[in-house]
């Protein structure tokens, strides 16, 4: 399970940050003076929530029971997503589609490959960890060099890409 909840922290970590910033930067025209204001203000809530949820989820784990550590983050995140429902009516550009979108059916062959290759990727991990040959330390490393090889392919295709 935490192999598992250090893989969903990662994804979520790396389709929110950016998605969230470019949401902040359709708020505004780009010669609107409060532009640099609003992103001041968004980096500033998440290096706040990045220096304050550890703190307060690891003294609430030491003190009173990692029950309750975590059980403050969910609370958090929670108030996150609740807050965002009830504000996304204002977002700009909500009902706009991707610029280069993927056809119906390449799309449906990307989720496909996608959810195949989790699936795969957790019967692996499983029969690793099982086997004692995947240990915390290696799965670490694994990650490391993912995160290292994935923005090399993404910018590789990207730029190779006629769109």
């Amino acid at each position: 399970m935490t192999w598992g909840g250090l893989g969903l922290i990662s994804a979520g970590t790396g389709l929110l940050k950016p998605n969230v910033a470019t949401m902040v930067g359709k708020l505004y025209r780009t010669d609107d003076e409060r532009r640099d204001a609003g992103f001041a203000l968004y980096y500033m809530a998440i290096n706040i929530g990045a220096f304050a949820g550890p703190l307060i989820t690891g003294w609430l784990g030491d003190h009173k029971g990692w029950h309750w550590g975590f059980s403050a983050a969910a609370v958090g995140m929670t108030f996150g997503l609740i807050q965002y429902v009830a504000g996304r009516r204002h977002l700009a550009g909500r009902g706009n589609t991707a610029a280069f979108a993927l056809a119906p059916d390449a799309m449906r062959r990307a989720v496909r490959l996608i959810v195949v290759g989790i699936v795969v990727a957790a019967v692996l991990a499983f029969g690793l960890a099982s086997a004692g040959r995947l240990t915390m330390g290696r799965f670490v490393d694994l990650l490391t060099v993912i995160s290292v090889i994935a923005p090399v392919v993404y910018f590789a295709v990207m730029f190779m890409s006629p769109g």
